[in-house]
């Protein structure tokens, strides 16, 4: 198995990542990303775990929960869905079942999407969905040009447009009544961004 030393993103040697203190120590196996522990302050604070179809989710959070000080993220496989992919993760503190999550994926890896899921209900929450739209793909830097939050019934609540070619008004501010605004600043249709639904 590789073992991979990241500090905000960039590698960095073993002997880097001691004097930081600060770092992800990621684990690649078969050439895919296994494992990624999460460093603060030299201290292991949290694991991301992907599982795989073979594992028992349950018997992986109770090897990993003593090992990180605050949680264990659990990552299923990603599963296609049209030109984008779906991941479903979960998050357990103290070995205890917290949060989940559903995540939209474009085919450059760029996140879309993030939906919190009632653990009872397995409803999506869509006043904690928010979704991100990305300018020329690949992303660099994972700079997104606007983001989307959403009112408890799945409509639009706020857009966030980061104008970066404008240090002195970097955001600006949409929401329903002036959306046709911003779709004029696209080509491309962004009505996707309307309502809180996951699926494209």
């Amino acid at each position: 198995m590789e073992i991979r030393f990241k500090y905000h993103g960039k590698v960095i040697s073993e002997e880097q990542s001691v004097g930081l203190g600060n770092y992800d120590k990621e684990f690649i196996e078969n050439g895919s990303l296994k494992k990624n522990y999460f460093y603060h302050n030299s201290v292991l604070h949290s694991i991301d775990w992907y599982l795989s179809e073979e594992e028992n989710e349950m018997n992986v959070v109770e090897s990993l929960t003593p090992l990180a000080k605050s949680y264990v993220d659990i990552l299923s496989p990603k599963q296609p869905l049209s030109d984008f992919y779906v991941q479903d993760s979960r998050h357990y503190q103290d070995g205890k079942l917290f949060r989940k999550f559903k995540s939209l994926y474009d085919s450059y890896d760029n996140l879309i999407c993030v939906q919190k899921i009632d653990i009872n209900s397995n409803e999506p929450i869509f006043k904690e969905t928010t979704k991100y739209y990305y300018g020329t793909a690949p992303v660099i830097n994972d700079e997104e040009v606007f983001e989307a939050e959403y009112n408890s019934d799945g409509s639009l609540s706020l857009i966030t447009f980061f104008q970066l070619e404008d240090d002195w008004n970097p955001h600006k501010y949409y929401r329903l009544s002036n959306f046709p605004e911003l779709q004029e600043r696209f080509t491309k249709d962004i009505s996707y961004y309307l309502n809180a639904t996951l699926e494209p």
